[in-house]
């Protein structure tokens, strides 16, 4: 019986960790996180800086971008193509006499 086994290698530029996070965790989920790390062979503070750094990354990710529904989507975008509707209070406030001063 012939085994095949498939290594693959990585090279993996690691950039100097110079800062230092610290945080308290309640004893129950600190056995959780060390569990979990150990099961992604990883040491706790790679497991935790990875963990922390993907869900980063999804916060500032959705902090970009609005997610609507595509029925609102669809009427927004008709409504793009829609003359705008007079606004009778922006109307009184246009037809208004202008107070300018000038600042020297």
């Amino acid at each position: 019986m012939t085994a095949l086994v498939v290594v693959r290698t990585m090279s993996v530029h690691m950039a100097t960790r110079t800062s230092r996070i610290e945080l308290r965790a309640a004893p129950a989920s600190e056995r959780r996180l060390r569990y979990a790390a150990s099961l992604a062979r990883q040491s706790l503070s790679a497991f935790m800086l990875d963990a922390a750094a993907e869900r980063a990354e999804r916060v500032i990710s959705e902090s970009r971008e609005t997610v609507v529904s595509p029925p609102f989507f669809d009427a927004l975008w008709r409504s793009l193509d829609e003359a705008p509707r007079p606004a009778p209070a922006l109307r009184r406030v246009a037809g208004r006499a202008r107070r300018v001063r000038q600042l020297r």
